[in-house]
């Protein structure tokens, strides 16, 4: 027996969809206020301190099935935000200030970007790459499985977007 009915399967379908439409257009929309220029490097994709060891050898980041081009400040948002702990403010890393300071100083140094000018740029570029990795996620079955498909995570990104952007 389905779990929802075909009726109820199609409302489902379609308040996803009109969710999926209303957070790309709002962060579209956000994105025309800067310039196009933005800086783009291959990214691990799930940059989280789950996929972080520290081996006799020193740090190795392993789970690299979602590498693909992205912002070059994407893997830096997804831990520092971490992402896939739920991005709630009181979650981010211990000391976050000194994080964010030191790996903006690595941002501007090494490769000419200055985060502190172009946070807002970034920030929306990176909600708009979230809802993709969403997207993609969402065709998985462990991802499903978990109980975190897009009715529970569009909704929680639809969230931190206003809680950062208000």
């Amino acid at each position: 027996t389905p779990l929802y009915s075909s009726a109820a399967s199609d409302v489902y379908k379609r308040q996803i969809n009109n969710q999926i439409k209303e957070l790309s257009h709002e962060l579209l929309e956000r994105l025309k206020l800067f310039s196009d220029d933005f800086k783009i490097a291959y990214s691990h994709g799930d940059f989280q301190d789950a996929n972080i060891l520290l081996t006799e050898e020193g740090l190795k980041v392993i789970d690299w099935e979602t590498i693909d081009n992205r912002s070059i400040s994407y893997d830096f948002f997804t831990i520092y935000l971490r992402a896939r702990r739920g991005m709630d403010k009181e979650n981010l890393w211990d000391d976050s200030e000194e994080f964010f300071n030191q790996t903006i100083n690595v941002f501007k140094n090494s490769l000419g970007l200055n985060l502190i000018k172009d946070h807002q740029k970034y920030l929306t570029l990176f909600f708009l790459e979230e809802l993709v990795y969403l997207l993609k996620s969402s065709c998985s079955i462990n991802f499903v499985k978990n109980g975190i498909g897009l009715n529970k995570k569009l909704p929680l990104l639809k969230n931190k977007v206003k809680d950062f952007f208000v």
